[in-house]
């Protein structure tokens, strides 16, 4: 039977149904995995450190869930390549798909292909801001850390006539020079 064939059969609209199954889950996972960055941004900046630890866990589930369904989506994709003729193990893409379905899953397909992408740089977005966050949560429990011990390697400490040393070590250090 060649890919012609082979596309046209029950099968393999069963397999493409399987597929936009997959996907839709997919992005329901991907959706909720973006949600929960937006609260641990939250948490972050509002410095909710109990709700913090609460969205870890809640991450964890969420890239859990994306794991197990990334599983089917490969599975199914390399049966959808074998109706197509590939080698086996090999991955279909979506636009490569659409070519070989009828109207009624191309639309469906390409839909969320463009929801996963959407989803996809709002997740990459919430990751950049959550890093930059957590940097400068670090920085500041670091440096309220040092101001308790009157200490910051990076900070000047001035003597009565306004002079500046940088050896922070040498003279407790009560007045910093440094933001924040």
């Amino acid at each position: 039977m060649n890919a012609t064939t082979q596309t046209e059969s029950a099968e393999f609209r069963e397999l493409v149904r399987q597929l936009v199954d997959v996907l839709g889950l997919h992005a329901t996972h991907h959706r909720a995995l973006a949600d929960v960055l937006g609260e641990k941004k939250a948490a972050l900046v509002d410095k909710r450190f109990d709700d913090l630890q609460k969205t870890l866990d809640l991450e964890r589930e969420a890239i859990g869930a994306i794991g197990a369904v990334e599983e089917e989506r490969v599975r199914v994709t390399q049966e959808i390549a074998r109706h197509l003729g590939k080698p086996r193990g090999a991955l279909v893409r979506v636009r490569e798909l659409v070519a070989h379905v009828d109207d009624e899953f191309r639309e469906e397909l390409l839909d969320l292909r463009d929801e996963l992408r959407s989803i996809a740089a709002d997740i990459e977005r919430l990751n950049r801001m959550n890093r930059t966050l957590s940097v400068l949560s670090l920085d500041h429990v670091n440096l309220y850390i040092a101001m308790l011990a009157g200490r910051d390697p990076d900070a000047r400490t001035y003597d009565q006539t306004g002079g500046q040393s940088r050896s922070a070590d040498s003279v407790p250090s009560l007045v910093l020079d440094r933001r924040i």
